[in-house]
């Protein structure tokens, strides 16, 4: 899938794949740079899960096999200086609300290893080649690129990218938004987010695989809610989560409610809805070994009241990984 990316974005989408697919920031450095309006927070640690077990065993051999056969991708890369199985450390993307598919006001920073010569050479030489696909535009200060590539709907996407300096990479699909975050990163601008999600920055755990973190109030912006749902987002605070990928796969949500009494009556709700699923799950399982593996996975998950929170875990073991790995085989 990336290297069919890349093939059809050529030098821009090498440039774009860097900007998206990329040791993660601070807790105290993102509450600094982040958009104040920002809502929800993922922190990808992507050198920690290159270098996870699973990865090792089941998939790092096949990226860099599929890199290695896209030879514009590879020629690209090189000119960049840039080994995105080296010098690629995390992602960050900071959400106003949690519907990717309005990503006006969403920035995206990905940190790690950038020679900032190479990429305006490699820039430049691309504006020249493919100029309907990237454009060398100045907003203010900075110099951004405003890439365009196809989605996989057959429409058109742009994106605004700048490097803030040698470590970290900026992306967004609106260039104010962007321009702002380059003006923090600058100390042009304070950062001003809200104290609640200060609070959840400060406790989570970047070393994580990913790791999300959200104020109770963003889930009620999410698109097709029915009444029920609603019902249940609003009595909810904040949401934090994490995946750990190292010889499994192990998770936890926490969900934040106003008291212990309300945690315990959503623990119940969850667990109740966590039973039926368990219930439906194997009888889909009949023939089809996805949906058998899925109910394995599903009877790991606990669900239990953690003082004013729900805590939600789940584990991927090592058996369930290999038998998926050779679903497709």
């Amino acid at each position: 899938m990336v290297g069919y990316r890349l093939s059809r974005m050529g030098i821009c989408g090498v440039l774009l794949t860097a900007a998206l697919g990329s040791v993660s920031a601070r807790a105290a450095d993102l509450s600094k740079v982040l958009p104040d309006d920002t809502a929800a927070v993922w922190n990808v640690n992507v050198k920690q899960l290159l270098n996870s077990a699973v990865v090792k065993k089941y998939g790092l051999d096949q990226m860099k096999t599929e890199l290695k056969n896209n030879a514009q991708a590879v020629k690209t890369l090189e000119a960049l200086g840039f080994d995105p199985f080296t010098d690629l450390d995390g992602i960050v993307v900071a959400h106003a609300d949690l519907d990717f598919n309005k990503m006006e006001k969403a920035i995206i920073i990905v940190q790690g290893k950038f020679k900032i010569d190479n990429f305006r050479k490699v820039a430049a030489d691309a504006a020249q080649k493919e100029p309907d696909s990237l454009k060398i535009v100045k907003a203010g200060d900075y110099t951004v690129y405003q890439v365009t590539f196809p989605k996989d709907d057959g429409t058109k996407q742009t994106m605004f990218v700048s490097l803030a300096d040698s470590s970290n990479l900026l992306a967004a699909a609106s260039k104010d938004y962007l321009v702002d975050g380059l003006d923090r990163f600058a100390g042009k601008k304070k950062g001003a987010i809200s104290k609640e999600l200060q609070a959840l920055l400060a406790k989570a755990d970047m070393q994580q695989t990913l790791t999300m973190v959200a104020v109770g109030s963003i889930l009620g912006k999410l698109p097709g809610l029915d009444n029920q749902s609603k019902q249940f987002v609003d009595k909810v605070k904040q949401v934090t989560a994490g995946i750990n990928v190292t010889n499994d796969v192990k998770t936890e949500v926490l969900i934040g409610t106003t008291n212990a009494n309300e945690a315990q009556t959503m623990a119940k709700l969850i667990e109740a809805n966590l039973n039926k699923a368990k219930g439906i799950v194997p009888l889909l399982a009949a023939g089809q070994p996805a949906f058998a593996l899925a109910a394995d996975v599903l009877n790991t998950v606990q669900v239990a009241p953690k003082d004013t929170a729900v805590s939600i875990q789940a584990k991927v073991s090592q058996e369930v990984i290999e038998k998926a790995s050779k679903l497709d085989k």
